[in-house]
């Protein structure tokens, strides 16, 4: 039997980032991504509900070119999460990125 070492384990973690609806925009959130070497497992975009609550995107559009992305990331812990989600953060047109 062959083992991983600990730093190539990966475990999947789901975040929703909530971002305005514009062209690039998707683009530049996955280039952050694939920057710091991090796979995208799963990803689903679209409009944003309108009573989405503090802790949770949802999928209903309210008109005001909002729209989220949720997606599976493969991240080798609790410290480069939360270095992936502060880079996120960063990109113009992203106004909230939270952990699922």
């Amino acid at each position: 039997i062959e083992w991983k070492s600990l730093d190539q384990m990966r475990c999947p973690v789901d975040i929703s980032i909530e971002c305005y609806d514009r062209p690039g925009v998707l683009g530049m959130i996955t280039t952050v991504i694939a920057e710091q070497k991090i796979n995208i497992r799963e990803g689903k975009f679209g409009p944003l509900l309108t009573d989405r609550g503090k802790n949770t995107l949802s999928y209903r559009f309210d008109g005001d070119e909002i729209g989220f992305e949720r997606l599976t990331l493969e991240v080798a812990g609790l410290d480069q999460l939360n270095q992936i989600m502060d880079l996120i953060r960063e990109v113009e047109g992203v106004t909230r990125v939270i952990r699922q």
